[in-house]
C-alpha cells in the first residue's frame, strides 16, 4: 500500500493537487501586465504533470487504485477553479461552469445510483470527455496568457468549451442510461 501510495505517477497527481493555491495567488495577487506569467507557468506544470503521470502509470505498470481516483479528482478542481477564475473575464465560462457542474453531479449522483443499485460503473473517461477537457485546459491557458477578454477568438473559444462540454455531459449521460438499462435487461435473463 504504501509503495502505491508513493508511487511517481501519484506523486505527480500530488503535485498537481498542490499548485492549485499556487496558481490562485499567481492569478490574483501577481499582477504582469497583459500576460499573467506566473500563473502560466503554473498551469503549464499542472498539464505536463497531467500528462506524465498518465504516460508514466500506463508505460511503466504503475496504475493504482489511488491514482484512479485521485487523477480525476485533480483534473476536476483544476476545471472548477479555471471556470470560477476566468468567468469574471469571459462571461460565457458562467455557463461552462453551470455545465462542468451539471456533468460531474449527474457522474457522481446517478452514477452513484447505479453503482449501487446493479454494482456497475462506467470505466474511466471516454473520447467526449477527453477532447472537452484538453480543450478547456487548452483554451484556459491561452485565455489566461494572453489577455483576450472581449474578442472573436475568445468567444470562439468560449463557444467551442459550451459545445464540448455539452456533447461530453450527454454522452455520459447516455452511457449512464445504458448501463442502467444494460443492468435490467441482464437480471430478466437471469430469472
Amino acid at each position: 500500500m504504501r509503495k502505491e501510495f508513493f508511487s511517481v505517477p501519484n506523486i505527480l497527481t500530488y503535485l498537481r493537487i498542490l499548485l492549485i493555491p499556487f496558481f490562485l495567488y499567481a492569478y490574483y495577487c501577481v499582477d504582469n501586465g497583459t500576460i499573467r506569467f506566473y500563473s502560466m507557468i503554473i498551469l503549464f506544470i499542472s498539464a505536463i504533470t497531467d500528462f506524465l503521470d498518465g504516460f508514466i502509470a500506463r508505460r511503466y505498470k504503475q496504475i493504482t487504485s489511488i491514482g484512479k481516483l485521485l487523477d480525476p479528482i485533480a483534473d476536476k478542481l483544476y476545471e472548477l477553479v479555471l471556470a470560477l477564475v476566468l468567468m469574471k473575464d469571459y462571461p460565457l465560462f458562467k455557463y461552462i461552469l453551470f455545465l462542468f457542474i451539471a456533468e460531474n453531479a449527474m457522474l457522481l449522483g446517478f452514477g452513484f445510483y447505479i453503482f449501487k443499485k446493479k454494482g456497475v460503473h462506467l470505466d474511466g473517461a471516454h473520447l467526449p470527455g477527453k477532447i472537452a477537457t484538453a480543450l478547456f485546459f487548452i483554451f484556459s491557458l491561452l485565455m489566461i496568457t494572453f489577455n483576450i477578454k472581449d474578442t472573436l477568438i475568445s468567444r470562439v473559444m468560449s463557444i467551442s468549451l459550451l459545445i464540448s462540454v455539452g456533447v461530453a455531459t450527454i454522452y455520459y449521460f447516455r452511457r449512464l442510461w445504458n448501463l442502467l438499462v444494460e443492468s435490467k435487461v441482464y437480471e430478466k435473463l437471469d430469472e
